[in-house]
C-alpha cells in the first residue's frame, strides 16, 4: 500500500514541475538568463518597429474614438498562456501617449490602455500585436503633425519588466 502512495505522490510532484498543461509549447518561450527587453512598434499581422520621428497613423476606432495601432516585441519575458486571454500568468502591457509638451493624453476609464493578454511566438521572442492605444481627443486634426511620445511597459508573471518609448508624428486618418 505504501509503494502506490509514494508513486502517486512522486507523479504529482513531477507533473506540478512541468507547468501543468503547458508542456512542450511553454518550452519554446524560455525566458533565459538575460534581461527582459521590449520594442515598441506597430502591426496587425507582423511586427514593425517604430523609428523615432516616423509618422503614426491615427485611426477612427470602432466605438468612435481615435487610436494608434501598436505592437510590442518582447524577449526574456514569460509570454503567458496562448488561447486563454486574461490567464493569471499573462503579461501586463501598459501603453501611454504624451503630447509634445509632456502632457499625458487624458484617458477616461481606468484600464483602457492596459492589456492582460498572452503574447504570440515571434522568432526567438514573443509579440503582442494589434493593440489600440486610445487617445482622448475630439478630432485627429487637434494633433495633426504633432510630435507624440508613445511609451510601453511590460511586466510578466515573474516580475521581469522593461519599457520602450518612441517619438512619432501624428497623421490624421485618410478618408
Amino acid at each position: 500500500m505504501r509503494l502506490p502512495l509514494q508513486l502517486i505522490a512522486l507523479l504529482a510532484l513531477v507533473g506540478a514541475g512541468c507547468g501543468g498543461g503547458g508542456g512542450a509549447r511553454d518550452l519554446a518561450f524560455s525566458t533565459g538568463d538575460g534581461p527582459a527587453t521590449i520594442e515598441l512598434g506597430t502591426g496587425i499581422d507582423a511586427f514593425t518597429p517604430f523609428v523615432d520621428g516616423q509618422p503614426a497613423q491615427v485611426i477612427h476606432g470602432p466605438q468612435g474614438g481615435y487610436h494608434i495601432i501598436t505592437a510590442i516585441l518582447a524577449h526574456g519575458i514569460w509570454p503567458g498562456t496562448q488561447g486563454q486571454p486574461t490567464a493569471p500568468d499573462d503579461p501586463t502591457t501598459t501603453l501611454r501617449a504624451f503630447r509634445a509638451d509632456g502632457t499625458e493624453f487624458e484617458i477616461t476609464g481606468e484600464l483602457l490602455n492596459v492589456f492582460h493578454l498572452p503574447y504570440a511566438p515571434a522568432g526567438d521572442g514573443a509579440w503582442l500585436g494589434d493593440r489600440l492605444l486610445r487617445l482622448m481627443i475630439p478630432s485627429p486634426s487637434t494633433i495633426a503633425g504633432e510630435r507624440l511620445l508613445l511609451r510601453a511597459e511590460v511586466v510578466d508573471r515573474d516580475g521581469r519588466m522593461d519599457s520602450d518609448e518612441k517619438h512619432v508624428v501624428a497623421v490624421p486618418p485618410v478618408n
